[in-house]
């Protein structure tokens, strides 16, 4: 009777237990049905933030990012801004102000807040590209304190939907979603005419180019880009780079007709409408308070040393320092005497002439300067 009593207490502590499993299993399974719900929640919530973000591109990089907001100098600000409230952006800029390293948090911020989109990089070498525009925004994007989506490998960062979200869009979307992206790429002098080609067709709800030492680009890339790429206010195009050659199509975006405006520092709007913003190594709050606040930015001392080396009136501290065009083209025979000219109006364009014979010979300009000129 004992041993009976004993199996009865042992079958219901049994049961107890299986309860208890059972209870527990159940405990497990909703715990993970609730996180996963808590999980999309969170995903479309941090979505539905970073969108908010599209007007506030300077919250976006301290709050989102992580760059400290006492790293978020004037001239980031403004850039920053002007890509945001402009469609044409041109940053004529000296040596060691965060050219690079802006414009990598910038990219970060726009492919993030604009989608679908398709953001375009390119530089005049594939090491400018590479190993400084891209590792900057590679830097941002690992930095971030929430995850930004995507895969970003060397020199592309696909944003693309899963195929199995991508099914459930509606088809006239798709498109525009298939092209979520940003992407890299030199487009060097010797190859014009195969960069040129692979400059074409980037088209999407949204569209920004961003061109990094934009001296370096060839006439032909520059005409693709404004011609082939922008073709409506949603395309937008960021040209920055230190300003060394003053005959260059970056030269001709930068240029006013008011020379006092092509001499100064605050931002104005170009012959060609773009809004152009000056950073000279004086602007930093390094050099203005002559100690190391951000690092990497000029120094007091580091521009001291250029004006004593070069003098404040040469062209090498012009573009080195102030972000201004040099007078003239360094390496160019007549340079100098052209700049001269230039600045004295005694420069002007011959009319093409196309009833003319392919022998025809002219003489032209006035007392100052012979000019022979042959069509053929």
């Amino acid at each position: 009777m004992k041993r009976y009593e004993n199996n009865d207490k042992a079958v219901s502590n049994g049961i107890v237990v299986c309860w208890m499993v059972f209870f527990i299993i159940m405990m497990c399974l909703c715990s993970i049905i609730d996180g996963k719900a808590h999980g999309m929640d969170y995903k479309q919530e941090i979505k539905k933030r970073i969108i908010g973000y599209r007007q506030n591109p300077v919250g976006f990089y301290s709050e989102v990012l992580s760059l400290p907001p006492e790293f978020i100098w004037r001239k980031m600000v403004e850039i920053s801004n002007s890509v945001r409230d402009n469609q044409f952006t041109a940053i004529r800029a000296g040596h060691n102000v965060s050219k690079t390293f802006t414009m990598g948090r910038l990219g970060v911020w726009y492919k993030s807040c604009f989608q679908p989109s398709t953001l375009v990089t390119t530089a005049p070498s594939n090491n400018q590209v590479k190993e400084q525009l891209w590792r900057e925004m590679h830097a941002a994007y690992v930095g971030a304190k929430v995850p930004l989506g995507g895969k970003m490998t060397t020199m592309k960062w696909d944003l693309k939907p899963r195929e199995d979200i991508l099914a459930n869009i509606a088809p006239e979307l798709r498109e525009m979603w298939e092209k979520n992206f940003a992407i890299g790429f030199a487009t060097s002098p010797d190859s014009n005419t195969e960069n040129c080609t692979r400059m074409q067709g980037y088209h999407n709800e949204d569209v920004l180019v961003m061109i990094d030492e934009a001296c370096g680009i060839a006439p032909q890339i520059w005409r693709t880009i404004m011609e082939a790429l922008i073709n409506d206010e949603r395309c937008k195009v960021v040209a920055i780079g230190n300003p060394t050659d003053p005959e260059c199509d970056f030269a001709k975006a930068c240029h006013s007709s008011n020379l006092l405006l092509n001499e100064g520092n605050k931002a104005y709007t170009s012959d060609e409408g773009w809004n152009v913003i000056t950073i000279s190594g004086m602007d930093t709050p390094n050099y203005k308070q002559r100690r190391r606040v951000i690092p990497g930015l000029a120094s007091y001392d580091y521009v001291e040393r250029l004006r004593k080396k070069y003098g404040e009136t040469s062209d090498k501290f012009r573009y080195r320092v102030l972000g201004l065009f040099p007078t003239f083209k360094e390496g160019t025979y007549y340079g100098f005497k052209l700049a001269r000219a230039r600045k004295e109006n005694r420069v002007g364009s011959f009319p093409c002439d196309s009833s003319a014979k392919v022998y025809t010979f002219t003489d032209t300009g006035d007392h100052w300067t012979g000019c022979l000129m042959a069509q053929f």
